[in-house]
């Protein structure tokens, strides 16, 4: 639990544009725009905290 805390934690300082930039980078599905739901598809992807 504390590795999937501090990992969203890091994940929460990057702006929009990169978060949006590392799911083009790798592929990953998401059809949300806002800062979190970019978030959730980059953990969903990594399988953060599951």
């Amino acid at each position: 639990m504390i590795s999937f805390i501090y990992c969203v934690f890091q994940l929460g300082k990057l702006t929009v544009a990169i978060l949006k930039e590392k799911i083009k980078q790798e592929n990953i599905p998401c059809t949300g725009t806002k800062k979190a739901d970019l978030i959730d598809a980059i953990s969903a992807h990594y399988n953060i905290g599951m």
